[in-house]
């Protein structure tokens, strides 16, 4: 049975996973605009003058990288409780 504290690190090693992961992904993803579109990602999506086409493209991109750079990095991190402690981190069920 999973202690409170076990919780607690739990909780703060994912959620710093993903913090730093989201944080990598966005900055790769701003570099990979710039690579495409030869100009900076826009600041403001929601300005008006934004081009809708950049903005919804620049909210999905963002939305898909970082989903999937938690998902990796909660991931990894959840292997990793594993191998050190034997057992699956506290609140994750099996499937």
């Amino acid at each position: 049975m999973p202690t409170l504290l076990d919780k607690g690190k739990w909780l703060a090693l994912a959620t710093g996973s993903a913090l730093i992961a989201g944080f990598a992904a966005r900055n790769l993803l701003k570099a990979t605009w710039r690579v495409f579109s030869d100009d900076d990602p826009p600041l403001n999506p929601e300005a008006h003058d934004t081009e809708w086409s950049e903005a919804v493209a620049w909210a999905v991109m963002t939305g898909v990288v970082a989903g999937v750079a938690r998902l990796v990095a909660r991931r990894g991190m959840a292997a990793t409780w594993k191998s050190v402690t034997g057992a699956r981190p506290p609140g994750l069920s099996k499937g």
